[in-house]
């Protein structure tokens, strides 16, 4: 399934799928997100794994 951004509607429950398959919404591996200024880490220690859609462990 392609990567799109879901809007959930609160009052009517409703939840689209918007973007969906747009480029500026696919998964780049060359990208790194930063928690103040840290990779971002699990309460434990541990690194956050982030997985395509289509991937698993």
């Amino acid at each position: 399934m392609p990567s799109a951004i879901v809007v959930i509607d609160l009052g009517s429950g409703d939840a689209p799928r918007a973007l969906d398959g747009d480029p500026s919404t696919q998964f780049d591996k060359s990208v790194t997100g930063t928690v103040f200024s840290k990779p971002p880490q699990q309460t434990d220690g541990r690194p956050v794994m982030l997985l395509r859609p289509t991937e698993s462990r």
